[in-house]
């Protein structure tokens, strides 16, 4: 027999930015082992990348339901924006 899937539809807008927010918080903490290393200028990037997707999720969020609250990042979870490192 097939599986019961759950009713929340992985391709709502909401879905979209829970999953880009948990891909967001993995690769900060993968930023914050390779600043260690000296070899973060990359992986920083692609955060920096990965951040943006997310606002632009936020934004079309609030377009799509202007009265409906669209979730914000809790505080601890927003960290400053880590310095490039620049590698040669």
């Amino acid at each position: 027999m097939a599986e019961v899937q759950s009713s929340a539809d992985p391709f709502s807008l909401q879905s979209r930015i829970e999953r880009s927010e948990q891909r967001v918080a993995r690769q900060r903490e993968i930023v914050e082992d390779l600043i260690k290393y000296n070899v973060a200028g990359p992986a920083q990037r692609l955060l920096a990348l990965m951040e943006q997707a997310l606002a632009e999720l936020r934004e079309q969020a609030r377009e799509e339901q202007p009265d409906a609250p669209v979730p914000e990042p809790a505080p601890e979870a927003t960290q400053p924006q880590l310095e490039m490192v620049a590698t040669e």
